[in-house]
């Protein structure tokens, strides 16, 4: 299918742009021999804003996602057994979580929790209470982390592995850390940085509710749609149904 559209010029002629989440994947679509000046960059978004942390005196680390190996929870477990200064709630269901389990078990001092599964309101309090949130995905694509912008949108800022668009979504240093892909130790002093610098970590918080504001709320994504929607008609408007 891909070649026979590639040999009859679908992709050129007969779509008028292409919509891509990050710039890293509209760079892999380019790549992939998609034309350049058709891909645009909308992300998603939070539907419903959460509303900005009022909790100042927060008492954990959070990471929410699939309890898989690719996204880092092995790295997660083996940072945690280096760090006392704060313990780690988990929230998620995947093939490790019997690993999490036997883990917790085994080291009870490191302070660690599963957290049951919970309404769409009630996960959002629990990303507020949250001195920060963990993305530690490794060795894979991200499509785009959603979880990371529900935290944006709390203010809460997200110490994330350096790669691909986890690197894109989260500055250092601006609305969170990075940390090697991978590399307990890295993620363990990353961890004990922000737990020792609460102030820094309000900041970029601060700054993850900025970014959620001007990209990632309903508001601002669909003025971007619009804004794509009519570039594509001003500069080609043609009925395509026509010339099919």
């Amino acid at each position: 299918m891909v070649a026979s559209h590639r040999l009859v010029g679908t992709w050129d002629r007969f779509v008028d742009r292409y919509i891509v989440f990050t710039n890293f994947y509209r760079e892999k679509f380019i790549e992939g021999g998609l034309p350049e000046d058709k891909i645009r960059v909308k992300p998603h978004f939070v539907a419903s804003d959460p509303g900005v942390s009022r909790i100042f005196r927060r008492s954990y680390a959070l990471f929410i996602g699939r309890l898989d190996p690719e996204k880092g929870l092995r790295t997660l477990l083996n940072a945690w057994r280096k760090i006392d200064i704060i313990p780690l709630l988990i929230r998620g269901e995947g093939q490790c979580l019997g690993e999490v389990q036997d883990f917790i078990e085994e080291n009870k001092k490191n302070k660690i929790k599963l957290v049951d599964r919970l309404s769409r309101s009630k996960l959002f309090d629990l990303i507020k209470g949250a001195n920060f949130l963990v993305w530690p995905s490794e060795g894979y694509y991200e499509t785009f982390g959603l979880v990371a912008i529900d935290a944006f949108a709390c203010g809460v800022p997200v110490i994330a592995s350096r790669i691909g668009v986890l690197a894109e979504n989260i500055e250092d240093g601006v609305t969170g850390l990075h940390f090697k892909a991978g590399n307990a130790e890295d993620l363990a002093s990353k961890v004990n940085w922000a737990a020792e610098h609460p102030e820094e970590m309000r900041k970029m918080g601060l700054n993850a509710r900025r970014v959620y504001e001007r990209k990632y709320s309903s508001e601002a994504n669909y003025r971007r749609l619009m804004e794509i929607y009519q570039e594509a008609i001003a500069e080609n408007p043609r009925n395509p149904s026509t010339e099919l």
